[in-house]
Parts: structure tokens; C-alpha cells; sequence
């Protein structure tokens, strides 16, 4: 095995406690040590990577609950041009965030889709909200050039419908802004759906920053760390649920948790 990905899986070893808490169940640890085993086989530039970025995307698959894969999530290198070098990333696969948000307990219903030209496809608002209409066509042509739009939608358990839909115009504005464009025209409507799935995240009640930093990964859009800290309200709900630490877990999610935990933890002036 190359020696990086030996130093990341030690690493990650070390740490297996903690990861073993960040899974959906702790017997996940061995299946999950297994596809780092076994990473540099089905991604050779994976061995070029430095055991830190390995370590790195690994934890940051690990902070979600996702495997990695290939399913859920995957490990993805891309070339570093400052470092000169390959790093390696997490990136979250639809299937895989999809379970994430219908497992959340504030969540009551999921449903992201491309549409079609041949699909009827409503959306209207009155006084109790929004409303909207999906009725697929079984002989559409399911061809990306034949896409018109996408939507996703979250029934919260309060009855409240969250609704996002993006014209395929929108969605080809953020192909011509990718850096790697040539992803999106090997599987364009996968990135479509991660497009609509990125955007209605930032207005559901569940806290991944992991999972949304790497959708953005996924998407080739600019990474803008500042704005990856905790905001004052979370902090401000974590020092109120301090000494409830699993309520506080999973009011903010897990990877929020830790990431303000960190925060609060810092010593001042950094």
C-alpha cells in the first residue's frame, strides 16, 4: 500500500473513537477503514495525494455519516496548482445526502428530481404557502439536452413545504462558472441535482457544513472558508445546551457540534 494512505488509515486509527461516534453505528469503523484500504486502488492519483489531505477528506466523510463508497460519498483528488501536487477531497454523492436529510428528525419528506420536457411540472403560491404539482411522463426522453428544470422538496415535520426550482438556463450558469466544466457534461444531471440539493440545504434546519462545503467541491464553485464558523446564534445555542450535550448534538447536528465546540474551545486571540 502507498505509503500516504498507510500514514492516513494510522492516523484515522488513532482516531477511531471518534469517528466510531460520527457513524451511523459503531461496527461501521471496520467497513469504513476497509474503503481507505482500499482507496489508491480505485483512484490511482489517490497515491500522489499527501497523507494529510487523505486524512483530511476521510474525517471530513466521517463528520456526515457517510461511507465513502463511491454510493454515499467518494474520495476525489484534484490538482492543487499552489501546492503543485494532488489533494485529495470528500465529496458527497446525491444518494448519500439524500439519506441525510430524510433520517434528520426535523424533516418529514424529501424528493429532488430533473424534469423533463414531456413531465408536467406546477408550482404555485396562496395564503397557506407553497404548492406544487409533479406528474412524470413514462415516455419522456430522459436525455440531458431534454431537461427544462430541477426542483427539490422538504415537507418539515410542522407541515411547512420548502420548495427550490431551478430552470436548466440557471442551473447552466453555474456549468459555465465550473472549473472542471467537463464533469458536468459527463453527468449533467447528476450536477443538476446537486446544484438544487446545494441550494435548498442553506434553508433546511440541518447543519452539515461538511457536506455542504463539499457539494461546492463537487460543483467546482469558490470554497469561501470564512463563512464555514459558527454563526453567534449556534454559538449562543450551544452555551445554553452546554451541559446537555445530546440535545445540543442533535439540535445543531453533529458536524455543526463539534465545528462550534472547537470554537468555543479556542484560546482567545487566535
Amino acid at each position: 500500500m502507498n505509503t500516504e494512505i498507510t500514514l492516513a488509515e494510522n492516523t484515522l486509527i488513532t482516531e477511531r473513537q471518534t469517528i466510531e461516534t460520527l457513524l451511523p453505528t459503531p461496527g461501521d469503523f471496520d467497513k469504513f477503514r476497509r474503503f481507505i484500504a482500499n482507496a489508491s486502488l480505485e483512484n490511482d492519483a489517490l497515491n500522489q495525494a499527501s497523507y494529510q489531505s487523505i486524512t483530511k477528506a476521510f474525517l471530513d466523510c466521517a463528520k456526515t455519516g457517510l461511507m465513502p463508497d463511491g454510493d454515499e460519498a467518494a474520495i476525489v483528488t484534484r490538482f492543487d496548482k499552489k501546492q503543485g501536487s494532488q489533494v485529495a477531497t470528500f465529496q458527497p454523492m446525491v444518494k448519500g445526502v439524500t439519506r441525510i436529510i430524510n433520517e434528520s428528525p426535523t424533516i418529514k419528506s424529501f424528493h429532488v428530481k430533473a424534469v423533463y420536457q414531456e413531465d408536467q411540472f406546477d408550482m404555485w403560491a396562496d395564503e397557506n404557502g407553497d404548492h406544487f404539482t409533479f406528474r412524470p411522463s413514462f415516455e419522456a426522453d430522459r436525455s440531458d439536452g431534454n431537461i427544462k428544470l430541477f426542483y427539490a422538496s422538504a415537507m418539515l415535520e410542522n407541515g411547512t413545504l420548502i420548495i427550490e426550482v431551478m430552470t436548466k438556463s440557471q442551473v447552466d450558469k453555474h456549468k459555465e462558472s465550473a472549473k472542471q466544466p467537463y464533469i458536468w457534461n459527463k453527468w449533467y444531471a447528476e450536477m443538476g441535482i446537486k446544484t438544487i440539493i446545494h441550494r435548498i440545504l442553506k434553508r433546511l434546519p440541518i447543519k452539515h457544513p461538511e457536506i455542504i462545503k463539499g457539494l461546492e467541491s463537487s460543483l467546482n464553485l469558490e470554497l469561501d472558508d470564512s463563512k464555514r464558523k459558527p454563526t453567534q446564534d449556534q454559538i449562543e445555542a450551544f452555551t445554553a445546551l452546554y451541559s446537555e450535550n445530546d440535545k445540543a448534538m442533535n439540535w445543531l447536528g453533529k458536524a455543526t457540534y463539534l465545528t462550534v465546540k472547537a470554537e468555543l474551545n479556542r484560546p482567545k486571540g487566535e
